[in-house]
């Protein structure tokens, strides 16, 4: 379970926002086409993977980390 984020991990998600709509564009190639998940549905669980990367963050390259996350949350739920 994660702790709520802090103020300055709350703005950290929200410039890194971006970031999921990447992945999901760079990834996902099935929406639509018997996927059970929309576009929003899909975003949402990459905010849950953004939030997870903001909060376990431990320094280094952020969006490559941030971005493996997200991928890893969209996989799960695909």
């Amino acid at each position: 379970m994660l702790k709520p984020l802090t103020n300055e991990q709350q703005i950290k998600v929200e410039e890194n926002m971006g970031l999921v709509g990447k992945v999901i564009q760079d990834c996902v190639h099935t929406l639509g086409a018997g996927c059970i998940y929309d576009y929003d549905d899909l975003f949402q669980i990459g905010c849950i993977g953004l939030c997870k990367a903001v909060a376990t963050d431990k320094g280094g390259n952020f969006s490559t980390y941030a971005y493996r996350l997200i991928w890893n949350q969209i996989c799960d739920a695909l």
